[in-house]
């Protein structure tokens, strides 16, 4: 019989900050919610090796963007989702690019960014919005090393 030990130096998983940012009213005349992209992300971030997490010390996030428009008529759903993921410099002076330094108490570094545009019917545009938002991730994530 065999067994398996796991070994003490097992690498403590990557954690990083999961926010969904700028979903309007919109959504709900659409049939999205918030919860249901939490959860994507969420689940998303898990199966790459990433740990969602709600409050963090740290600076570094994941941001989901995602701006609904609906069409006057209501026929159509329109959102543009954007997954990036962003790290702040509480000292500006570090992040001089030649003659530029920022003029706030804080610089924004952008690691990574990927965005598409979603269009459908109400009754379908929850699930094509969930399957954006999961490979919006993804293609975030694969331009990093982690």
């Amino acid at each position: 019989m065999c067994s398996f030990i796991e070994p003490s130096f097992a690498q403590k998983p990557i954690e990083l900050l999961f926010a969904i940012e700028d979903l309007n009213e919109n959504a709900k005349s659409c049939d999205l919610k918030s919860s249901a992209i939490q959860s994507i992300g969420t689940l998303t971030l898990r199966n790459n090796g990433i740990k969602a997490i709600e409050k963090s010390s740290d600076h570094l996030m994941m941001g989901i963007t995602v701006n609904v428009a609906i069409t006057p008529d209501k026929s159509y759903c329109v959102a543009n989702i954007q997954a990036d993921m962003v790290d702040f410099e509480n000292n500006p002076n570090l992040v001089k690019r030649g003659s530029f330094s920022t003029k706030g108490v804080a610089a924004m570094i952008q690691l990574c960014e990927s965005s598409t545009l979603v269009t459908s019917i109400p009754s379908q545009f929850s699930k094509h919005v969930i399957d954006a938002v999961e490979q919006q991730i993804k293609l975030c994530l694969g331009q990093l090393q982690y």
